[in-house]
């Protein structure tokens, strides 16, 4: 029979050196050494990467891999929802 892995184990955190932040039932969080910050989604398994951004001007950027898309969510501003692609 094969052991299904944790949500831990399939993305490789929950260590000292990959340390959760926060986890409930929906959402884990956790960084890495190099104090980027992932956010998990449990359901989809769709994970977004964040980090502050090396340009001169500075801000934050992010990574997912997933389908990217922008939806109103307040006044001047904009919501964002990443999808999984079905990998």
């Amino acid at each position: 029979m094969v052991k299904q892995r944790t949500i831990e184990e399939k993305f490789c955190c929950g260590t000292k050196t990959f340390p959760i932040l926060y986890k409930d039932d929906r959402l884990m969080v956790y960084k890495n050494p190099l104090n980027e910050i992932f956010v998990v989604d449990i359901q989809s398994g769709v994970e977004m990467r964040i980090s502050s951004c090396d340009s001169p001007g500075g801000g934050i950027e992010f990574y997912a891999a997933g389908i990217l898309e922008t939806f109103p969510r307040m006044e001047n501003g904009r919501g964002w929802r990443i999808r999984s692609d079905g990998r």
